[in-house]
């Protein structure tokens, strides 16, 4: 089934969603972190042989550092896209170009 042209109009139901119940993981971070546990579950149950594209947050300062570290290394991606500013404007995010020496050692929310 072809998945080409504006999204809808290839609209289909997800195979599997949870309700988080914000649109911020701020105030319930595990929570959050364990709702994409689940989600990998299902898919390592259910998906295998399709590709995971997982679309984070885009919280990129504060606590949403850590907490995309959890979500990286929870998941185990084989590749990362880091969209960034134009060159040299950073407009206050904390993350830095992801790559896997920053990976490996940095700090995250629950996992270490």
């Amino acid at each position: 089934e072809s998945v080409h042209g504006p999204s809808f109009t290839h609209l289909r139901p997800a195979e599997k969603a949870y309700f988080f119940g914000d649109n911020t993981p701020k105030l319930q971070p595990d929570f959050y972190i364990s709702l994409i546990k689940l989600c990998l579950n299902h898919y390592h149950t259910h998906s295998k042989d399709s590709p995971l594209i997982v679309n984070t947050c885009g919280w990129t300062n504060g606590l949403g550092v850590p907490i995309f570290h959890d979500i990286v290394r929870t998941i185990k991606p084989s590749h990362i896209v880091q969209l960034v500013l134009g060159k040299g404007s950073t407009d206050g995010q904390e993350l830095p170009t992801l790559n896997p020496t920053y990976l490996s050692s940095a700090q995250g929310w629950s996992l270490k």
